[in-house]
């Protein structure tokens, strides 16, 4: 369900800003996960015991054709970004939808960095190391952004790690020249979760308490679109 109510809404909102930016995006096949991680607590490499864990999605893939009804490359480009950032944020916006926790994804990590004053830094290969010493966050992360920079992308991420809930990372954008991004948060995760450690009984007590609107909505998209959305889910 959360897959599809994720695809859906953002499809709609893709149609909608295509007609407002004069885009035409043909949506192409695109995959994402969605599941429940348990937490491993291990002693000398091996694992001891479980603990509860969190809801999470990771868009794989979201590929579209987009092209301008006026040949306007560059109105394309904003296009993509447009709809990379409203992509992002709806990985987190899905989970708040169906359970009524605090979700976290690369655009909420950008709001609370805003919130708390925290400098966004845009890195490419012409400033790299310089802005690498300003990046306070893991070595795992760093070392993700110089791979990414190296390839020819750029990178924007906050100058340090927030904390929303009990989940503590960061979010970064890797946007290549035609402005489509990959939008991912600590952990390596392209796409969001839940900032919180709950059980099974939990998550579906808080999902069957918004069943109604949840089903509503995937019930009006899925009829929408499906015979224009190509989606594969696993």
């Amino acid at each position: 369900m959360a897959g599809k109510l994720y695809f859906a809404q953002v499809d709609l909102y893709n149609i909608q800003s295509g007609e407002v930016y004069g885009v035409s995006n043909t949506r192409l096949l695109s995959a994402g996960i969605t599941g429940y991680e348990v937490q491993r607590n291990s002693r000398y490499g091996i694992v001891t015991s479980l603990s509860p864990g969190s809801m999470y999605i990771d868009i794989d893939a979201d590929d579209h054709a987009v092209i301008s009804l006026t040949g306007d490359k560059e109105i394309a480009k904003a296009y993509t970004m447009s709809s990379g950032i409203m992509s992002s944020l709806y990985e987190s916006i899905v989970w708040e939808q169906l359970t009524g926790y605090e979700s976290v994804s690369t655009i909420s990590v950008f709001r609370k960095a805003k919130e708390e004053g925290i400098e966004l830094l845009q890195i490419t290969k012409d400033n790299l190391e310089t802005q690498l010493e300003k990046l306070n966050t893991d070595e795992a992360t760093k070392q993700a952004v110089r791979s990414a920079v190296g390839n020819g992308n750029m990178v924007t991420i906050p100058a340090a790690d927030v904390t929303i809930g009990e989940w503590s990372g960061t979010g970064y954008i890797i946007m290549d020249e035609s402005g489509a991004g990959s939008y991912m948060i600590t952990g390596g995760l392209n796409g969001g979760e839940i900032p919180a450690e709950l059980t099974i009984q939990v998550i579906v007590s808080a999902m069957v308490a918004v069943m109604g609107t949840a089903t509503l909505i995937t019930t009006l998209c899925a009829s929408i679109f499906a015979t224009i959305c190509p989606v594969a889910l696993s």
